[in-house]
């Protein structure tokens, strides 16, 4: 497991990220806004936020690209803010930052600069910032590689930070005083969430207690008796699978009605099974006892993704340029919330519903779009807000995303790409606390695991591809095609577990959270 630095060590090593980044991030701030005291400020900020998270960075090369991705996203939102937004023409334009207002010869034009460039390099960064044209897009427009457009775009951008340069005092830093707002910062987000869990516990245990006087007489809020515990505490550490339709959770195998079940969803009560009936598609909550409650959930429904720390599932309906969310709560059996978001080029095929995927995580939903960037959805407001990257998997406020031929760590709340992952990798998925990967080599399907901070990786021998988290942060997978399933810590230390099937013959297991669409 990661090691977090003790309070004293890791202030020290943020002092010294405040005095190493500050001259860089400041300088750029000044060049963005044009104002030095409000460049002094969103430095401040885009620092204490990444104090804030600073238990998620594990080096100084990542702390500081997190800390410049801050300073770019806290910028835009203050020129989206109203007070920008109100600000009236004058007759005179205000002076320049950096610039001697009494020698015009110093005033750098940006076209100038880039007559400096070299022709294709010019060509480059015209198409890529100013036409917003992808790297794909602009190889293709000129007819090179994608390589070469980055080498390119780096060399250009090299050249124009010395043509543009300026000369910029850099006022000193506090750092103390930043690391103060950013435990500030910390402490309001932890507070806030505590909150919001308190309250929901409160109104899953009401609903778990009518739900269950409802079905059966019994209280499902009543205390479990050893053998729940024990089968709570098997679910934990080894999720649950599905074997020729029938589910092992916890201590039981449990049968389900018609073919059995092609998707397990994993929950905090248990595990949402998706099946084929004779009437179409049903879901039914299937709990560590071995117990069996069918959910009103539509049977229209594509598929479902849980929450593993909440008794929620969430999906996506398909609309004409907008996808509708829908939020469960698979305890009390009764929809949460419903929040429409905009999204173009959307469309049913042939009038039928195709699977959108969708993060559960929390408050958020997070789902894409058509052209590839991802939506963050507060289920609970129905805030709506965009991020560059698609999550692909999404825990803690932790994502794993492509970004292009290759995976990143991003902060799932602002968009923050934290560090790029090493390799060529088939998925990244995020541990349900946030502070690990599954990584699954893309030629050989070998599977691993790696600190979400980056680290020393850890293979697992003998774990299939379509391997998942179980609650309690262990990898579960099938060995092979044998009857056995195999569960590893992030150590590597692994234990199997024997499952219905002969030996001699292919036996197929369908972990938790994977789709069976075969």
């Amino acid at each position: 497991m990661p090691v977090i630095a003790p309070r004293g060590s890791k202030d020290d090593e943020f002092v010294e990220l405040v005095h190493a980044a500050w001259p860089a991030l400041y300088r750029t701030a000044v060049l963005l806004v044009r104002d030095h005291a409000l460049a002094e400020d969103l430095v401040q900020s885009a620092l204490a936020k990444t104090y804030s998270h600073w238990h998620r960075i594990r080096d100084t090369g990542a702390a500081q690209a997190y800390a410049r991705r801050a300073l770019v996203n806290t910028t835009t939102s203050t020129f989206r803010r109203k007070s920008y937004r109100s600000e009236r023409p004058t007759a005179e334009l205000p002076e320049k930052v950096g610039v001697p207002a009494g020698d015009p010869a110093e005033r750098l034009d940006v076209r100038a600069a880039l007559a400096e460039l070299a022709p294709r390099q010019r060509a480059v960064v015209v198409l890529r910032f100013y036409d917003d044209l992808s790297v794909q897009d602009t190889a293709d427009l000129l007819g090179i590689s994608t390589g070469t457009v980055k080498s390119q775009t780096s060399a250009a951008l090299d050249r124009l930070r010395v043509l543009l340069d300026v000369e910029v005092d850099v006022p000193r830093p506090d750092a103390v005083g930043i690391a103060r707002q950013g435990r500030e910062l910390r402490t309001r987000r932890r507070v806030g969430a505590a909150v919001l869990a308190a309250i929901l516990v409160g109104a899953v245990g009401v609903g778990s207690v009518l739900v269950g006087n409802a079905l059966d007489g019994s209280s499902r809020g009543a205390p479990p008796v050893t053998g729940q515990e024990d089968s709570a505490q098997t679910y934990d550490a080894w999720a649950a699978w599905s074997v020729n339709g029938e589910v092992t959770i916890g201590e039981n195998e449990v049968d389900l009605p018609g073919e059995g079940a092609y998707h397990l969803a994993q929950t905090s009560e248990g595990v949402v099974a998706q099946y084929l009936t004779d009437d179409g598609t049903a879901f039914a909550l299937v709990t560590p006892d071995g117990g069996t409650t069918p959910l009103g959930i539509p049977g229209a429904t594509p598929t479902v993704d849980g929450d593993p720390s909440a008794p929620h599932v969430a999906w996506v309906v398909t609309g004409d340029d907008e996808v509708t969310l829908h939020v469960w709560d698979v305890a009390s059996d009764e929809e949460l919330a419903r929040v429409v978001v905009p999204s173009p080029g959307t469309r049913p095929i042939d009038g039928r519903q195709v699977i959108q995927p969708v993060d559960l995580d929390g408050d958020a939903a997070f789902l894409g779009t058509m052209e590839g960037e991802g939506r963050r959805v507060d289920w609970h407001t129905g805030a709506i807000s965009n991020l560059p990257l698609l999550p692909a998997s999404v825990r803690d406020d932790v994502a794993a995303a492509r970004d292009g031929d290759h995976w990143v760590v991003m902060d799932a709340t602002t968009g923050t790409v934290l560090r790029r992952i090493d390799g060529d990798s088939l998925s990244a998925t995020v541990s349900p606390d946030g502070d690990w990967l599954i990584l699954v080599a893309a030629d050989v399907n070998e599977v691993s695991v790696e600190p979400v901070a980056g680290g020393k990786r850890v293979r697992l021998e003998g774990i299939g591809p379509e391997a998942t988290w179980s609650r309690d942060g262990s990898v579960v997978g099938q060995v092979g095609a044998t009857p056995e399933v195999l569960r590893c810590s992030t150590a590597g230390d692994c234990e199997r577990r024997s499952v219905p099937g002969d030996p001699d013959e292919f036996v197929s297991v369908l972990v938790a959270d994977y789709l069976n669409v075969g």
